[in-house]
């Protein structure tokens, strides 16, 4: 078998003594072997604000726990509630614990603390100028 090289074919098929060309042979390129399976990075956890904590591994955000009343309440990486727990300890040790086997979703940019921090403030502040707001319009309202 011949290899034809394609901008020759032409005059190959035109001229039946035109020189056959030595075989190529194939070179067998190496095969990379697959990259094993990424683990996720140690889960590293940060006290934002009272009763708040975030957590995150070098890579992104991965949920928060928050107290609410004498539970505390685990959301993944996209805000929906993945369980309440009587203690701290169990309701990281559950986030945790879906982080590395896989079951939580797929990991939203990571947030620096500082952002997440500012956030929180932000929507409290939202809300203590809406609580005065309406203050003031049921104290004005009681006065008339």
């Amino acid at each position: 078998m011949t290899f034809a090289d394609p901008t020759r074919s032409s005059a190959l098929l035109a001229s039946p003594a035109a020189p056959v060309r030595a075989l190529r042979t194939p070179t067998l390129l190496p095969v990379a072997e697959p990259a094993p399976p990424a683990t996720p990075a140690q889960v590293s956890w940060h006290h934002v604000v009272s009763d708040f904590w975030t957590a995150d591994d070098e890579t992104a955000y991965r949920g928060s726990v928050e107290l609410l009343g004498n539970r505390f309440r685990v959301r993944d990486s996209e805000g929906s509630s993945v369980g309440v727990f009587p203690t701290l300890t169990e309701a990281q040790a559950h986030l945790e614990q879906r982080v590395l086997a896989g079951d939580a979703p797929e990991a939203s940019p990571k947030r620096a603390p500082r952002e997440v921090l500012l956030t929180v403030l932000a929507s409290a502040t939202g809300l203590v100028a809406l609580s005065t707001a309406v203050s003031a319009v049921l104290l004005l309202a009681a006065e008339s």
